[in-house]
């Protein structure tokens, strides 16, 4: 038995030679075979290109359809969907104080220059997030007694540009406008902001595709805001 199971390995290592992947000369001779494909231009020809825009852009918006009179969306078992505010010129972002008190930013794109024309051509102009003139408000909701409707409604902050984001710290409230940070001094509880704020920092704005939302987030020790800035080109 023994010389028997000694005899086989030498085939056993033969037969796992021939199993392995081609050689290095067998590689070399499939490459010479198969060279590699290359497509050149003479010097004496151009490549002609089809100009810019020589083709009809085809594009298919959707229709906006507001949600029928007495119906919601669907939720879970145990849940209901109520609508907590309406009449909002485009409302971008909401954002609820410590104190509980719900603020939502209304503001919208805006075509400016040659994107004019572009977004008449692609009927950009008929979307409720592009329009020519932007509400660059903040508004206030509270509600009071826990049922799910603002009992208050106030205009809190007027005269912004673009806002989105939105952050309570300390005695000063928080807006990222599109163009800057924004601080007004601010109290608890109150419904509107009449004060002078404060630009503290500048930030980019314009680029012929500008995405001008600029959210706000602070720090867990409170001693820092982040805040985002899109591109300006894509």
């Amino acid at each position: 038995m023994t010389s028997k199971s000694i005899s086989l390995l030498p085939a056993l290592a033969l037969l796992a030679a021939c199993g392995g992947g081609p050689s290095q000369e067998e590689k070399q001779t499939a490459q010479a075979d198969n060279p590699a494909q290359t497509i050149t231009t003479p010097k004496d020809e151009s490549v002609h290109l089809p100009a810019p825009y020589e083709s009809k852009s085809v594009t298919k918006r959707v229709d906006i359809i507001d949600w029928p009179a007495g119906q919601t969306p669907t939720a879970p078992a145990g849940f209901a969907v109520t609508e907590f505010a309406g009449g909002l010129k485009s409302p971008r972002w909401a954002y609820v104080a410590p104190n509980g008190d719900v603020f939502v930013a209304e503001a919208t794109t805006l075509p400016k220059g040659a994107k004019k024309e572009i977004a008449a051509a692609l009927r950009l102009d008929k979307s409720r997030s592009l329009q020519p003139t932007s509400a660059n408000c903040i508004t206030l909701f509270r509600d009071t007694n826990g049922d799910g409707k603002p009992d208050v409604r106030s205009e809190f902050l007027t005269g912004l540009n673009q806002p989105f984001g939105m952050l309570v710290m300390g005695d000063y409230f928080y807006v990222g406008n599109t163009n800057g940070l924004m601080r007004f001094p601010y109290k608890a509880g109150e419904t509107k902001i009449t004060a002078a704020g404060q630009k503290i920092l500048d930030l980019p704005e314009g680029g012929y595709n500008n995405h001008w939302t600029r959210n706000l987030l602070a720090s867990k020790d409170g001693k820092k805001i982040f805040v985002t800035v899109g591109s300006g080109s894509n």
